[in-house]
């Protein structure tokens, strides 16, 4: 039996346990969760569909992080899979943002 990598990731992503206490941003695109800070990764954001280019769903990322309160994200779920591409490519030097304004500094 062969699995679709695509289908994998979307049965996958239908299914993502946070407690109730965390603060959530569900676009299409991305889920950002904020976990209570006790959690070993207080701000996650998965779950990635999108056409535009990494470097804008990143932005909106980080500002909706910025909205509940967090400044640092860590990104999960990049593969060959993820949509927008780019923004798997990204993995390879960053595996995790830090603060968002180191973030956006190095951006320039």
């Amino acid at each position: 039996m062969r699995l679709d990598p695509e289908r994998v990731l979307a049965e996958a992503a239908a299914w993502i346990w946070y407690p109730p206490e965390a603060c959530t941003v569900d676009t299409d695109e991305f889920l950002l969760i904020a976990y209570p800070p006790h959690f070993a990764d207080p701000t996650v954001a998965l779950r990635w569909s999108s056409e535009r280019a990494a470097g804008e769903l990143v932005d909106d990322v980080l500002a909706a992080a910025h909205g509940l309160g967090r400044d640092s994200v860590s990104f999960f779920e990049l593969s060959e899979a993820t949509r927008p591409r780019d923004l798997e490519l990204l993995r390879a030097g960053l595996r995790r943002y830090g603060e968002v304004r180191a973030y956006r500094l190095a951006r320039g």
